[in-house]
């Protein structure tokens, strides 16, 4: 059966993680039920002593690859990265607060195999070992999602969606530019991972600010700058009420709160239209090249100085 079944790349980023990678995602991924696959771990340069416990990891059967970025860029970086170095026909990702079922793999590789038109798949996403959800279901979320991997001849995680050094949207991003463009995607609920919910330093005040940022950001690249700039009076008066509430609640000093406001209409009124737009027509020239003609990825990843 396994010469019959497509060779996957597991790939888990993970930045501060060494225990969670240690208690869910290496017990777990190498514990899978799948025959034919292989894990790529991209460490984004942490400093908790990750990278001396990847290397004195025991893999018996020799599946996992290790990769180290120098130099942080945010997750969808670190996820091209994978991508780039995935030698499997599949390329699957979870993260390192994730324990994945055993027969995580089976399922989502079973509706690649079912058809060969489907693109990408996702499953379901656990609030820990319980049975509810951790996010709205129905839904492709980073933690438990899967590629064929000629996607990535087309397609990259926008690496600006780190707006606030907040790494959020950036799966919804790529899924809906692969559905705008026509790709098959479907959501396979029996594909089970478990999230944990590590810490991260992206948590608080960066996500109450970035998460909105990089928001605006997606929608950015589908507006036109009239429309863009049409409604962003009100993406200014949201932002200030975020602000305002982290004021209130003691988080921000009063002088810190007005250095992020003018911090972020800077960047709603300048940065951000400017990087989406960049990105949109980048993004549809790689899709209209033909196949043999697409070296922008490629030359992309190799200007973010690969390992």
């Amino acid at each position: 059966m396994s010469e019959n079944k497509p060779f996957v790349s597991v790939i888990i980023c993970t930045q501060n993680r060494k225990e969670y990678l240690k208690k869910y995602a290496l017990p777990s991924v190498f514990g899978l039920a799948y025959p034919n696959y292989e894990v790529i771990i991209v460490d984004d340069s942490s400093n908790d002593g990750t990278e001396l416990f990847l290397q004195n990891y025991t893999d018996p059967r020799k599946r996992l690859k290790i990769i180290r970025n120098k130099r942080s860029n945010g997750i969808a970086c670190a996820r091209n990265i994978g991508s780039y170095y995935a030698q499997g026909e599949i390329v699957a990702f979870t993260d390192d607060d994730c324990f994945v079922a055993m027969n995580w793999l089976d399922e989502l590789i079973g509706k690649f195999m079912e058809n060969k038109n489907l693109m990408a798949a996702g499953g379901f996403v656990a609030d820990r070992d319980s049975d509810k959800p951790a996010f709205a279901e129905n839904q492709i979320y980073g933690c438990n999602m899967a590629f064929r991997k000629e996607v990535f001849n087309k397609f990259l995680f926008d690496s600006n969606l780190f707006f606030h050094k907040a790494p959020f949207h950036e799966e919804t991003d790529f899924v809906n530019r692969l559905e705008r463009h026509g790709y098959l995607t479907v959501y396979v609920p029996k594909a089970l991972v478990m999230h944990f919910a590590g810490p991260a330093s992206y948590r608080g005040i960066n996500r109450r600010i970035g998460n909105h940022l990089n928001s605006v950001y997606m929608d950015a690249k589908k507006f036109s700058l009239a429309r863009y700039y049409y409604k962003i009076f009100k993406r200014s008066n949201e932002m200030f009420r975020k602000i305002k509430q982290l004021y209130n609640e003691k988080i921000l000093s009063f002088p810190q709160a007005l250095f992020e406001i003018g911090w972020v209409n800077c960047i709603l009124f300048f940065e951000i239209p400017w990087k989406a737009k960049k990105a949109h027509f980048r993004e549809e020239k790689i899709f209209n090249l033909e196949a043999g003609e697409n070296k922008l990825n490629d030359l992309f990843l190799k200007s973010v100085k690969l390992p």
